[in-house]
């Protein structure tokens, strides 16, 4: 298995195959903020190979200053599931520079079936080390919990990371409309 950095046109194939099938359509950035994001150098896709396919993708926004990241879209190949590949994989994506990871919350009322979704995304990252910090935030309409897998020694450091990269992602007005980071719960 090796890793790849995907351009532009690659990034559409992987757009295509990978997170269209994974994600429901208001989940998903338009391909054209990702395009452009990768164009001013704070956004990367890496695939994941095995022989000549490609089995495993993530997208990731980078912070301006590089000083941490979102993972903004995981997805391992549905033959390839539950084989360790994704573990192996988002280990590979651990280095000096946080990674920022967010999951719907348990919190929210859902089918049992997305709950179900939501306790197994959450037991995967909880298993390969990814660390649940004590915050939410609530993005659009969804409410997500936040993790990171790097070192961060301070919960504050999480959010403060987080809400930058989302500043530096979204436009002003959208963001005060929009985002909020943290979120607290109401009594």
């Amino acid at each position: 298995m090796n890793y790849i950095k995907a351009d532009i046109k690659l990034t559409k194939r992987l757009y295509k195959e990978f997170l269209i099938p994974n994600f429901k359509d208001d989940e998903l950035k338009p391909l054209a903020i990702i395009k452009h994001h990768m164009r001013k150098g704070n956004y990367e896709v890496t695939a994941l190979k095995e022989n000549d396919d490609i089995i495993a993708v993530a997208f990731v926004m980078f912070a301006p200053d590089r000083s941490s990241r979102l993972l903004d879209y995981f997805v391992v190949g549905e033959s390839h599931r539950s084989q360790g590949v994704g573990g192996k994989f988002l280990q590979s994506l651990k280095d000096d520079t946080p990674l920022i990871i967010e999951t719907e919350s348990i919190k929210e009322t859902v089918s049992e079936s997305e709950r179900a979704d939501r306790l197994r995304r959450d037991a995967f990252y909880e298993k390969n080390g990814v660390h649940k910090s004590e915050y939410s935030a609530k993005i659009w309409s969804c409410l997500y919990d936040i993790w990171c897998l790097g070192d961060v020694q301070i919960e504050e450091d999480v959010i403060k990371h987080y809400d930058n990269l989302y500043k530096s992602m979204i436009p002003k007005k959208m963001y005060d409309k929009f985002c909020t980071i943290p979120y607290k719960d109401l009594p």
